[in-house]
């Protein structure tokens, strides 16, 4: 019995030694597993350059959604080119969609009722809904500049409608317009079939 005491201490000697020399190795260097990735330019446009490491970090937080949307960009093109003409062309039904969806992502309505009450009976709340989304197009986007975002969308001539008008909305989420226009497309060709 006495001879398990001095093996237990020893035993917790090294197993606090190993303990502390663990978390000192962990604990220095970088927090992010770069590997090979380096601070040398990747691409340079004009004056504006881009490191390996800024793109594997803006790859590496939003990787998969990239993915999907470049590859609904590439599926929905045709799409994407009907729909930014129709929007451009004042088209009535897409840029509605367009309002409501912004809406939705800012307000969490497209209820236009609930809307203008919650601009005339809340306006701070309206204020802190825009800020709060601009925050959020930040974290999925850093080069978007928070103070542009909330100035145009505070700037619109009818504060819930006419999103149309800003281009970087529009870019963002005109992918969603060109999926409801597929999807239209293919529900029309089934109408059409069953009808015959």
């Amino acid at each position: 019995m006495n001879q398990t005491k001095p093996l237990r201490r020893l035993l917790l000697l090294v197993l606090v030694v190993a303990s502390v020399l663990t978390l000192a190795a962990c604990a220095s260097g970088d927090k992010v597993p770069y590997g090979s990735i380096n601070d040398d330019t990747y691409m340079t446009v004009g004056d504006i350059s881009i490191t390996e490491k800024e793109l594997y970090d803006q790859l590496r937080l939003q990787g998969a959604s990239v993915l999907a949307t470049m590859i609904d960009e590439i599926i929905f093109a045709e799409q994407i080119g009907t729909v930014t003409t129709l929007i451009n062309n004042n088209d009535e039904a897409y840029n509605k969609f367009l309002d409501d969806t912004v809406n939705n992502a800012i307000h969490g309505t497209s209820d236009e009722e609930r809307l203008e009450d919650l601009y005339n009976d809340n306006p701070e709340r309206w204020a802190r809904n825009i800020e709060q989304f601009a925050d959020s197009l930040y974290l999925l986007d850093n080069s978007i500049d928070i103070n542009q975002v909330v100035t145009a969308i505070s700037g619109l001539a009818v504060p819930n409608k006419g999103y149309n008008t800003i281009s970087f909305l529009r870019d963002r989420y005109i992918l969603r317009a060109a999926q409801r226009l597929y999807a239209q497309n293919l529900l029309d060709e089934e109408v059409v079939d069953e009808d015959h």
